[in-house]
């Protein structure tokens, strides 16, 4: 809200009857146009092998760098009104200018890295119709390929730069993303929240994902979480303020760190929408439809402004003893009552759908931080991740939500650690596993590969075994690895395949594409 109290308000789901959020960086009015498309309705898509390759060859004159690293969108053209500084990159001369054959690179997080740039001042709000924020929000996912540990292998973080190009100061603000998981059929999952976890996660609601069709996961369906590493910043007040607490401490970034006022929110509210159909409230709990719908499913309220209640549906006119909550469907995650304020509910069973006596079906939610102030001029950064598990030990289908807290939990310790300052913007990928000395240990390159694949190993691959297996694990090719550590892929199809490498009795994968 602004310092008239009025709602802005940027959203999207579908664009199914408009927009709010357009491509590009935010410029000059008559500057935005579907030219301007041609320049900015895409993908920067870099591998780290690329940045690699480019800081080790951008002086040798047979080097041809990638289009991503020579178009990166470093600057802004100030003549149209655009910032002149976007995309962050490494400048290795000091000069303030994007050069890259000069030796300037893109800073990028991961293996792989797709950036993006968006804003929500080009036209009228169509999906929310809220009033514009005036707001630059600048995207980057990517995602690690670990030998290690397969939790990264299914894991796709983000992280959003978001820049208040305003002249507004806007207060009581809160960020919330859609999360819609459809885990194969739809129409068959559940939703739930892990307050300590700070994530949001959809299972399938019976032991049998779907009917068959293709893009259905049959027995031993998966779970999926959206998990809220880091928030916006928190009010300054001059004190590391420590874990342990009934408040934000419980899921929020930097508290007992002994830094003094690098708090950040975690997830602070999270609220389930139900997609309109048989069992669906559609006046006050289906899909949000304009500006204040979405502020109040962001502040766990209702469409009809009422406040979510504990048990039950949510809503006053279906919950259990009611006391205010400001997350749904938490389960037992929230032992101190903290979504409750501190008040333990007088519904001490785990509040979760089947308890709720809900059938599976279509399952939607907005999980939000705040509030938080956004000044002109502010920067807020945003980091999430997608988590992915799959058990297949038992029919149980939340079985797979308990393996999927166990890779919650080593994606969240992994970014504290090593991704959640920001500095950290740049080549970074997660370590390799310390092996004994005289162990055997194999990387491969280039990574997409055409013709052939190169085994960079510590000299004893010369005895080893290899096998080249598809997504379904069908072996396509195998062989042995000769002294010049290469294999001829040149007879595989297109896409994505396993290398396995087996030597001393020991078994390393890692994956490949084939271009």
């Amino acid at each position: 809200k602004d310092a008239q109290d009025s709602l802005h308000m940027a959203a999207t789901r579908y664009n199914s009857v408009g927009q709010d959020i357009y491509t590009g960086p935010i410029m000059d009015s008559v500057e935005y146009s579907f030219s301007q498309d041609s320049l900015w309705n895409r993908f920067w898509k870099l591998n780290k092998s690329e940045i690699l390759d480019h800081k080790s060859n951008w002086n040798d004159s047979q080097y041809v760098a990638p289009e991503a690293i020579l178009s990166w969108p470093a600057h802004g053209d100030t003549t149209k009104g655009q910032a002149a500084h976007l995309a962050p990159f490494v400048d290795v001369n000091g000069n303030m200018t994007y050069e890259p054959m000069s030796g300037d690179y893109p800073k990028i997080l991961g293996d792989q890295t797709v950036y993006f740039i968006r804003n929500d001042d080009r036209n009228t709000h169509m999906e929310s119709g809220g009033e514009k924020l005036k707001i630059e929000i600048h995207g980057m996912a990517y995602s690690f390929n670990s030998l290690t540990d397969i939790a990264f292998n299914y894991t796709v973080f983000v992280r959003y730069m978001i820049v208040n190009r305003s002249i507004n100061n806007y207060d009581s603000c809160y960020v919330g993303i859609n999360y819609d998981p459809d885990i194969g059929d739809s129409y068959d999952d559940f939703i739930e929240c892990d307050v300590k976890r700070a994530s949001v996660y959809g299972y399938n609601g019976v032991a049998i994902d779907g009917t068959g069709a293709p893009n259905h996961y049959g027995a031993n369906p998966p779970a999926q979480a959206l998990v809220y590493l880091k928030g916006p910043l928190m009010s300054p007040d001059g004190a590391d303020n420590p874990k342990g607490g009934c408040d934000e401490s419980i899921n929020g970034f930097g508290f007992g760190d002994s830094i003094v006022d690098n708090e950040c929110l975690g997830m602070t509210h999270f609220t389930y929408y139900c997609n309109p159909g048989p069992g669906c409230n559609t006046a006050t709990q289906a899909d949000p439809a304009v500006a204040e719908h979405y502020y109040n499913f962001m502040t766990s309220r209702w469409k009809d402004g009422t406040h979510v209640k504990f048990g039950g549906s949510g809503h006053l006119a279906n919950c259990t003893s009611c006391e205010d909550a400001n997350f749904m469907f938490p389960n037992v995650s929230d032992s101190c009552n903290w979504g409750t304020a501190t008040t333990s509910p007088g519904d001490t069973a785990a509040w979760n759908e089947t308890n709720a006596g809900n059938s599976p079906s279509d399952r939607r939610g907005i999980g939000a931080m705040g509030p938080f102030t956004f000044n002109a001029g502010d920067t807020i950064v945003i980091d999430f991740s997608y988590v992915y598990a799959r058990d297949t030990t038992t029919s149980n289908p939340y079985n797979s939500v308990l393996a999927l807290f166990s890779s919650i939990d080593t994606v969240t310790n992994y970014y504290k650690k090593f991704l959640s300052a920001d500095k950290t913007v740049t080549v970074s990928a997660i370590p390799d596993k310390i092996l004994p000395p005289g162990s055997f240990f194999f990387k491969l390159f280039p990574n997409p590969a055409t013709n052939s694949l190169t085994i960079k190993t510590n000299g004893h691959a010369k005895t080893s075994k290899y096998s080249i297996l598809d997504l379904s694990g069908r072996n396509v090719q195998s062989g042995v690895l000769g002294k010049a550590n290469t294999i001829d892929i040149s007879r595989l199809g297109h896409g994505i395949f396993i290398l396995r490498v087996q030597n001393e009795g020991r078994s390393f994968h890692g994956k490949f594409v084939k271009m």
